[in-house]
């Protein structure tokens, strides 16, 4: 007799939300999640789910920022050979979008027309679209991360220390402020581009970009003095093809587009699957671009074009 095969269950969790009055951590309002078995509810840290890895990252963050002697400003202030990184010291695995899938972005985004793009989360794609200066398009730039090591590289100006799962400022007053001025300087089409971890539960971080995007549309500019449309901010965020059936129940006007994302530094994401010979599946990437702008706005990249076909 043939044995039916089980679905295999994924996470503990059935939802995970930003409530009032939730109680709070170093990292902010901590979410409120559901359990799938138990329908148990329990508050935990939005960004480190256990308290004991949030404790050792408050402690951890903590120590770093008192060590901090000196600002981006500052260390841009003195001369190019006095200034210095340590290679080795606070050291964490990430991988960094690839040369290709850059290039790729910025010539979607002058296509669309695009002219200021907010970064959640995504620090490389920030520092090439700032450096990026081919023609005369430039682009207006912002950059929200949880990295505590970041303010040391870019100025109050450019860049706020921020949860995108609840929210939250690190530097509630400059940081929410220097946003604003943000939002205020975006009067034309723009982009919220998010760059989540893997494990990122979709239903908060969605109300959070969802709130980002709010905030932008009512923001009006010095100049104009007028209301961007809804049409001229969109979003886009890179996950894992299998999470895609989650995104689209916590939104379902997103969509995903069959173009690989390819990374630095991983041998299971730095293949496009095509023109790379690298004769194996298993390092082509798993992870694609979510939008909710329409697909047919966003072509494929040139060695793909040959694969896909516009329907009439």
């Amino acid at each position: 007799m043939k044995k039916t095969k089980e679905i295999r269950k994924r996470g503990l969790y059935s939802s995970a939300s930003v409530t009032e009055n939730a109680p709070k951590c170093y990292h902010g309002p901590k979410l409120l999640f559901e359990e799938k078995a138990t329908k148990i509810q329990t508050y935990a840290c939005a960004g480190f789910r256990t308290a004991r890895a949030c404790r050792k990252d408050t402690e951890a963050c903590t120590a770093y920022s008192l060590k901090q002697t000196i600002s981006a400003s500052q260390l841009c202030s003195l001369p190019q050979a006095e200034r210095c990184y340590c290679h080795t010291c606070n050291l964490l695995f990430q991988v960094f979008f690839s040369l290709d899938w850059l290039n790729f972005l910025v010539g979607v985004f002058q296509g669309l027309g695009v002219k200021n793009v907010l970064c959640v989360g995504a620090p490389r794609l920030f520092d090439f679209l700032r450096i990026h200066t081919e023609g005369r398009h430039t682009f207006n730039t912002f950059l929200l991360d949880i990295d505590a090591r970041l303010p040391q590289f870019y100025a109050s100006d450019v860049f706020a220390q921020f949860n995108m799962l609840n929210g939250h400022f690190f530097k509630e007053d400059t940081g929410r402020a220097a946003l604003l001025s943000f939002f205020e300087s975006c009067d034309d089409r723009s982009i919220i581009f998010c760059d989540p971890p893997f494990s990122v539960m979709l239903q908060p971080l969605m109300v959070t970009l969802c709130s980002l995007k709010e905030s932008m549309q009512k923001a009006r500019t010095g100049n104009c003095n007028k209301e961007l449309n809804s049409s001229d901010v969109n979003t886009m965020l890179v996950l894992p093809y299998f999470l895609g059936p989650k995104l689209f129940a916590a939104v379902p006007s997103m969509k995903m587009l069959d173009y690989k994302v390819t990374y630095e530094g991983h041998c299971r994401l730095t293949s496009a699957g095509i023109g790379d010979n690298s004769g194996s599946s298993r390092r082509v990437s798993i992870v694609r671009l979510f939008t909710d702008l329409p697909p047919k706005d966003i072509g494929p990249p040139p060695e793909l074009e040959s694969q896909f076909r516009s329907v009439r």
